[in-house]
């Protein structure tokens, strides 16, 4: 719930909202829109820099940003997304 309530809510509405409609108003492709929230999103985890499998995890956020930008692109609402996230996330924690 933790993982759902915080973490999901406040990143899929700034990845996969704000960032998405604004590249998209300013006429990016979707397909490039889809690599660049994925690019940023592995940037703003900086913080797994500092673990013991470093490119490991980066190579799995950005995967899960891609993912979770195609679900995006596909429903065209965040609600699945940030639902997947916070799953994925509470379920990495189990």
């Amino acid at each position: 719930i933790d993982q759902l309530g915080c973490v999901a809510v406040s990143e899929e509405p700034l990845f996969r909202g704000f960032l998405w409609g604004g590249l998209k108003n300013a006429k990016v492709k979707e397909y490039w829109i889809l690599l660049i929230q994925a690019f940023l999103f592995m940037i703003a985890h900086i913080h797994l820099l500092d673990t013991t499998h470093p490119a490991l995890n980066f190579g799995i956020i950005f995967i899960s940003a891609l993912f979770f930008g195609l679900v995006v692109w596909c429903s065209r609402t965040i609600a699945t997304s940030i639902t997947m996230h916070g799953f994925a996330n509470g379920s990495m924690l189990a």
